[in-house]
């Protein structure tokens, strides 16, 4: 018999995990677009899924650019265009954290860094 447990990614504690992008989708609000990025995460305790958001701004500085590089492994060119596709399932390690509001706590995503080579 198997017993499949629901994700709960509140309760990663906050430390370096390998991840793998499973999805990267743009929304709208309030004329805005931005990027949500899901990434499972592989902890000792199991897998599980957390999403983080980005602007969908890809300027030197941005959140975006950063977090693509790493899952690219390389730095972007001008003028590039990368298709989202090609990047779910690139591994990366992500940088877990935690916010708590109102009492209820859950796992976030500071950083995503390239994947040590032997993760490929």
């Amino acid at each position: 018999m198997r017993v499949t447990i629901p994700s709960l990614p509140h309760l990663l504690r906050p430390g370096t995990y390998p991840g793998i992008l499973t999805g990267l989708e743009a929304r709208e609000a309030d004329g805005r677009t931005f990027l949500v990025w899901s990434f499972e995460v592989r902890a000792r305790a199991g897998t599980t899924t957390v999403k983080a958001t980005s602007s969908a701004s890809f300027g030197p500085r941005a959140k975006a650019r950063g977090w693509l590089e790493a899952l690219l492994r390389r730095p972007l060119q001008p003028g590039e265009t990368i298709d989202t596709e090609d990047l779910l399932g690139l591994p990366c390690l992500l940088v877990v954290g935690t916010r708590e509001r109102d009492g209820q706590a859950w796992a976030t995503i500071e950083h995503v860094l390239p994947a040590a080579d032997d993760d490929e």
